[in-house]
């Protein structure tokens, strides 16, 4: 299933350094295990507070219900689970912070 993510510069910067290949290890950062995401297409959610969108597709497995129709939730750390199809969109006029491998 396909999934989108909307980040800040700075998150958006960590996808970028480990190649989109997975879920970045220091996310979430606000101390709890959930990597909130909306079903690929919905409208920008409530709560959302980032400026870049990030989609990715992930077994259906991995996906809880989240707090609303479009919502869902994926538990980290989900190490072992590989993400496929990482598409990254960065607004024109938006630069992300540089990353250091």
């Amino acid at each position: 299933m396909t999934v989108s993510r909307w980040v800040s510069v700075e998150e958006a910067s960590l996808w970028v350094q480990n190649g989109g290949t997975a879920i970045p290890a220091a996310i979430p950062r606000n101390g709890t295990p959930q990597l909130y995401v909306t079903q690929a297409g919905a409208p920008y959610p409530p709560g959302a507070n980032g400026t870049v969108r990030i989609d990715f597709s992930v077994p259906s497995r991995m996906l809880r219900p989240g707090n609303s129709q479009n919502n869902a939730i994926i538990l980290q750390p989900s190490s072992s689970t590989p993400i496929y199809n990482v598409n990254i969109h960065i607004p024109n006029g938006i630069t992300l912070p540089n990353t250091v491998k």
